[in-house]
């Protein structure tokens, strides 16, 4: 018996391989065209095609989980295309708000990652903080360096008055050695932890920062920060 499941794994074994290169080809293809595409949100069912050595990006969500509880309103600021939203956060949050100034976007995750516990819906960050809601976790992963310096200190403010008494914001942004030749939608790039520390602290009393190392050039960089001084 032990013999024929083996021969019928490895029968598998090569069907996987053959399913991968193809997974891969397909995702590579994607790749190739996305910057031409003119979306600013990436389609990271295509990271999955890409296989298990490109999977780095779900990092945001493990992060999120830790702070997430059963009874926490999120709000996912930016959320592309919808599938750290819907794949993880709903499984954990007790309802989350998720937004994208792409219509496009917001079309892909309710297609893809709808759930009965999460809204998607276009919009931009300066009308969200006027709708006056509170949220216990704020989310904002590889968001900030698209706002310029003086648009994201705006958002950084209100995102202190859309937090709860006790609301953590969290998100992350690419710490580069070199600004520049990255993304052209990138307002403002970070190029040390000590001038994201205190872009970060000007608006919270408690900023905390993790970095991981992302294939190039790039450090990842993971912030949670409370205690906002701007209160709504």
């Amino acid at each position: 018996m032990k013999t024929i499941l083996r021969l019928y794994y490895q029968v598998l074994s090569k069907v996987a391989d053959l399913l991968i290169t193809a997974n891969k080809f397909v995702a590579d293809r994607y790749v190739g065209i996305w910057y031409y595409l003119g979306y600013s949100w990436f389609d990271h069912r295509f990271d999955y095609l890409r296989g298990m050595d490109n999977i780095y990006w779900l990092e945001r969500a493990f992060f999120a989980m830790k702070i997430i509880k059963s009874q926490h309103k999120v709000l996912d600021v930016g959320s592309g295309d919808g599938s750290l939203s819907g794949l993880f956060y709903s499984v954990r949050a007790k309802s989350v708000d998720a937004f994208d100034l792409d219509p496009a976007a917001i079309a892909h995750s309710q297609k893809h990652f709808s759930r009965s516990n999460v809204r998607f819906f276009q919009s931009d960050a300066s009308h969200v903080s006027k709708m006056q809601q509170k949220y216990d976790v704020i989310l904002a992963f590889a968001v900030i360096e698209h706002f310029s310096p003086s648009s994201g200190r705006a958002f950084l403010k209100d995102v202190g008055k859309m937090l709860k008494g006790q609301g953590i914001f969290m998100g992350s942004t690419p710490i580069f050695k070199e600004l520049g030749g990255h993304n052209p939608e990138h307002a403002n790039e970070f190029t040390n932890k000590l001038s994201l520390k205190k872009f970060l602290s000007a608006h919270f009393h408690q900023v905390n920062l993790h970095f991981s190392q992302w294939p190039g050039d790039r450090l990842e960089c993971y912030f949670e920060c409370s205690r906002p001084y701007a209160r709504g």
